[in-house]
């Protein structure tokens, strides 16, 4: 009997001499057995042991100890434990579709990539003969599966098929600068290529976590480059310089088409939906600067907003200037749809509602400190302290400090006109004016300007005229 033992040859892998090797010695088994079932006297001329005893020596037991066990599995391939000085391979999959499982991880190595895969089987399609990754039909050697060949026998090797899903893959990134490994997770929603996905990756000027939201495919994104720590949710415009925390952060409808940057956004639906370009605006706190901005303008840069629904629907100038800037809204609702520009706002409803004097005349300038300061004012340069001082107020150059004022700033306890050169100004104090310190002019030419008021024990005095003072005595009753 002649078997001759595959040798490599060129053009086949590692994997197919093995197989090779497989088939012979199934080969060798079969005619074993043969010989051995037909052992006699009549064709063995010279034996050392009884005819017998060779005869009961199975060729199962020839392949199971000597060929399989001893020789080419046991010692060499499933050790249980070993040490193996190299070893290449061109495709390392843990998956075993013959054990039939609903479910399979496993992993597929191959050539630069790194798979995590997720099989699960799909009872509605038929079973198939499994093969080779060459598609040579696969067969169980015999009725007990003990192994596979590509020899034909009577038990075809059938098997389930699977929906597969790469869960997580690693590679190399030949797009990128050298060839950077990159991380990608999920196996998304399938409304666009990424959406649902979520991807890490080590790029020349930084590391990036990218993941993508669902159905719009949008990015929110954390890198950590040369220059810092940046956190962006970029809408379909492909803003990628804000700092955004928070549920709908600086979230934009689809359907506007406006550039964001360098704004930081902390709080639910803070910045939500804006109707303008952004630059350089902080929102901190659920609502804060909530759909912000309108069409008209150009530009919405250099607002602070701190505190639930701060700066809502806030708009600036959208009628002169075309833009929003340099506003300061702190409290629940402070500079709520407000039309003011470089103005500050502190207090719950500050400045809430804030309009403007007519369309040619932009608010500019005000200051309101207190809850309800300000309120519904129109009107530049005014500064109301105290809760409620100012509401209402339609004119400019106004300073109002007390509470519960209204638009009645006569009651005030301190109220007048800035920078008027009015004759009829007025300055009033509901309440006692006190002059701490005592003062007596040298004489009546005395240095001094119009309105300068001293007092002593003896008179008033008043500067009437520049270095011209008057008195009057003061006496009791």
């Amino acid at each position: 009997m002649l078997v001759k033992l595959p040798f490599p040859e060129e053009g086949r892998s590692d994997k197919e001499t093995i197989q090779n090797l497989y088939d012979v010695v199934l080969r060798l088994r079969k005619e074993l057995e043969y010989q051995m079932a037909h052992l006699d006297s009549e064709n063995v001329t010279s034996l050392d042991a009884d005819i017998t005893e060779i005869k009961n020596l199975k060729a199962e037991q020839i392949f199971t100890n000597i060929i399989t066990s001893i020789t080419a599995i046991t010692d060499v391939l499933y050790a249980q434990e070993g040490r193996i000085a190299r070893l290449t391979v061109d495709h390392l999959l843990t998956e075993d579709v013959l054990d039939g499982n609903a479910t399979m991880y496993y992993i597929d190595i191959e050539d630069q990539y790194i798979k995590f895969i997720t099989a699960v089987r799909n009872d509605a399609l038929p079973q198939i003969q499994y093969t080779t990754e060459n598609d040579e039909l696969l067969y169980w050697d015999s009725a007990a599966h003990e192994y596979l060949t590509t020899l034909v026998t009577d038990y075809p090797t059938m098997v389930y098929q699977y929906d597969r899903y790469d869960k997580m893959k690693l590679f190399f990134d030949e797009t990128r600068h050298m060839g950077v490994p990159y991380i990608g997770m999920g196996i998304g929603d399938g409304v666009t290529e990424m959406s649902g996905k979520f991807e890490m990756v080590k790029d020349i000027d930084g590391l990036m976590t990218n993941y993508y939201e669902r159905t719009t495919g949008e990015l929110r994104q954390i890198k950590i480059g040369d220059y810092g720590i940046e956190i962006s949710a970029a809408a379909e415009t492909g803003d990628t310089t804000n700092l955004t925390i928070g549920l709908f952060a600086l979230y934009q409808w689809q359907d506007k088409d406006f550039l964001h940057e360098y704004n930081v956004v902390l709080g639910s639906s803070a910045m939500y939906s804006p109707d303008a370009n952004t630059y350089s605006n902080v929102a901190v706190g659920e609502y804060a600067f909530y759909s912000f901005g309108h069409t008209y303008l150009t530009w919405i840069s250099g607002n602070i907003a701190i505190g639930l629904s701060a700066g809502e629907n806030a708009y600036g100038d959208i009628y002169v200037g075309l833009e929003m800037f340099n506003n300061i809204f702190m409290g629940v609702r402070a500079g709520r749809s407000s039309q003011c520009n470089s103005s500050i706002a502190i207090g719950k409803e500050a400045l809430d509602s804030c309009g403007i004097l007519s369309q040619s005349e932009p608010t500019l300038d005000v200051i309101a400190i207190g809850n309800y300061a300000g309120d519904t004012q129109k009107g530049s340069k005014n500064i109301f302290i105290g809760h409620t001082a100012g509401k209402y107020v339609n004119s400019n150059d106004n300073l109002v400090i007390g509470n519960q004022i209204g638009n009645d700033i006569t009651t005030a306890l301190i109220n007048g006109e800035m920078g008027s050169v009015k004759a009829d100004q007025r300055f009033q104090i509901n309440g006692q004016l006190r002059l701490s310190l005592n003062k007596t002019p040298a004489s009546a030419t005395a240095t001094g300007t119009k309105g300068d008021v001293a007092w002593d024990s003896d008179y008033i005095y008043i500067c009437v005229a520049t270095d011209t003072w008057k008195r009057t005595a003061l006496s009791t009753w």
